[in-house]
C-alpha cells in the first residue's frame, strides 16, 4: 500500500491534515493493520496450541 503523497504535485509542508486522499488512505491503512494484527494473534494462538500438543505427546 503506497502512500498517496509520493509524487503528489500538491504536496506541501503540513498537508496531511487537509488532504482528503491521505485521510482516506490512512483509514484504509489502519483497517489493514488491525486486520493483520488480529490474524497474527489467531495464528500465534494456533501455533501455541500445537506446540503444547507436541510437547505433551512427544515430551519435547
Amino acid at each position: 500500500m503506497i502512500n498517496p503523497c509520493k509524487g503528489c504535485a500538491d504536496r506541501h509542508e503540513g498537508c496531511h491534515g487537509s488532504c482528503e486522499e491521505y485521510q482516506e488512505w490512512l483509514v484504509m491503512k489502519r483497517e489493514a493493520n488491525a486486520k493483520q494484527r488480529l490474524e497474527s494473534k489467531v495464528r500465534s494462538t494456533e501455533e501455541d496450541r500445537w506446540q503444547r500438543i507436541k510437547r505433551n505427546r512427544y515430551g519435547k
